[in-house]
């Protein structure tokens, strides 16, 4: 039947047709599909998210989504309504993803200059704010790092003064894969 629709141009075939040619590897007919439906999943998206940028997100997700799972559309509901759910559910994660890691802007955090290039207002606490900001993105960020010690610490490393985790104090696994160190060498400030 493929054999058949190959002189077919794409615009004039259905959804299910071009979703039965997608299924088959033919990547012009998945093109046409986007093509057919990107406004209407965007709209969706933008819909559920209230962000343009995050609404981005969710179009090409739910696109990648229906690209590597097309093989399973089985034709039982119209392409259209899989790929909205496609789309749903992808946007639902995304939110979901977004309440666990909550996301500030710095934009507004950022230092404000006059026309001629000097700073307008020294506000401290803003500064400060943003300092914060950054200093907890670092430490989420070093703590999401694997560590050779197994014990957080909150004070400084008495051998080496450094606020990182030091890899002289307890080390995790026996001691046969403990690594040979002079008492006196702390790594931590290499």
């Amino acid at each position: 039947m493929l054999a058949l629709m190959a002189d077919v141009p794409l615009a004039a075939l259905d959804d299910e047709a071009l979703a039965e040619r997608a299924r088959a590897g033919d990547d012009a007919a998945f093109a046409a599909l986007v093509e057919r439906y990107q406004e209407r999943v965007y709209r969706l998206a933008l819909r559920l998210s209230s962000n343009p940028s995050d609404a981005e997100e969710v179009l090409q997700e739910a696109f990648l989504q229906a690209w590597r799972k097309i093989d399973t559309f089985r034709g039982d509901a119209r392409f259209g309504t899989w790929l909205y759910r496609i789309a749903t559910n992808t946007a639902l994660m995304h939110k979901r993803a977004a309440r666990r890691r909550p996301t500030e802007s710095l934009e507004a955090l950022l230092p404000q200059f006059d026309e001629s290039g000097l700073l307008a207002d020294l506000d401290y606490q803003r500064s400060a704010r943003a300092d914060e900001l950054l200093e907890r993105a670092s430490w989420r960020s070093a703590r999401a790092r694997p560590s050779i010690c197994s014990t957080r610490t909150t004070a400084p490393c008495s051998s080496c003064a450094t606020w990182k985790r030091c890899p002289r104090r307890r080390w995790r696994g026996s001691s046969r894969s403990r690594p040979r160190r002079s008492a006196s060498a702390c790594t931590a400030r290499a």
